[in-house]
């Protein structure tokens, strides 16, 4: 038996009464455990998963319908990529730093392995067939026109980090500065 906890990989010594000893690896840096099949450290900057498929989408073939469950504790799981997200958006606009700090220390849903999500993570939550606003709102209600910072560094400029703009232009990407001041939505 394998689960994710925080940036580590825990594996139990099963016996006949049940889980003895969790054995924890920690992932390498720039890694983080993903739970889409059997738990395992992968770069969260590229989708090990397969992405949902928005209602317009599947219409015209596409394979994953997006689907999610609101666990009533202030978090929603996507049932396609196995992430786990914040229902609700932090409450202000934060800097970069502010942003991984933020989510670093989040305690929601009885968890605290929260982190800020990458790009295409973010991406995953967009629905292109929706306009403004560009989600689910059912289980993002609170998902405004706005830039959300990404924890996606920018390999052309070192002190820049991706984004995602959720609004007119869905899944508008671009790089800004770290201390420029944005929206944050944290994901497990």
């Amino acid at each position: 038996m394998t689960q994710c906890a925080g940036a580590s990989v825990e594996t139990c010594s099963v016996v006949t009464n049940g889980c003895t000893q969790w054995n924890a690896s920690m992932c390498a840096t720039g890694e983080v455990c993903e739970r889409y099949t059997n738990p395992s450290c992968v770069n969260p900057d590229w989708a090990e998963w397969p992405m949902p498929n928005g209602p317009a989408d599947v219409g015209t073939g596409a394979p994953n319908p997006a689907s999610y469950t609101d666990n009533l504790d202030g978090t929603v799981s996507d049932n396609v990529t196995k992430l786990m997200w914040q229902k609700e958006q932090a409450p202000g606009y934060s800097t970069h730093p502010d942003a991984l700090a933020y989510c670093s220390m989040l305690s929601l849903g009885g968890h605290r392995d929260w982190r800020l999500p990458s790009a295409i993570e973010l991406v995953s939550i967009l629905d292109y067939g929706q306009s403004n606003p560009t989600t689910n709102v059912t289980f993002f209600p609170t998902l405004p026109d706005q830039f959300f910072w990404s924890s996606t560094r920018s390999a052309r400029v070192p002190s820049d980090v991706w984004g995602v703009y959720f609004g007119l232009f869905p899944g508008a990407t671009t790089t800004v500065g770290m201390d420029s001041n944005y929206s944050v939505r944290c994901v497990r």
